[in-house]
């Protein structure tokens, strides 16, 4: 999907260089998350109910 692309490529490339290793061991293991699951999160607001990918999926929305 092209829309989770950009989200995960802004995140990527604005906060990811400066997370701390917990952040980024989170976006690793949201990367191997389906995209429709992905989707559900970032796109349409869906609660995560795992920590920290609920965090990191928060912050990711706020960049939009």
């Amino acid at each position: 999907m092209q829309e989770l692309d950009v989200l995960l490529q802004r995140y990527f490339k604005t906060s990811f260089p400066a997370a701390g290793a917990e952040e980024k061991r989170a976006f690793k293991k949201l990367l191997d998350q389906p995209d429709p699951q992905l989707a559900a999160w970032l796109i349409y607001g869906q609660p995560c109910p795992e920590q920290p990918l609920a965090s990191l999926i928060q912050k990711i929305r706020a960049l939009d």
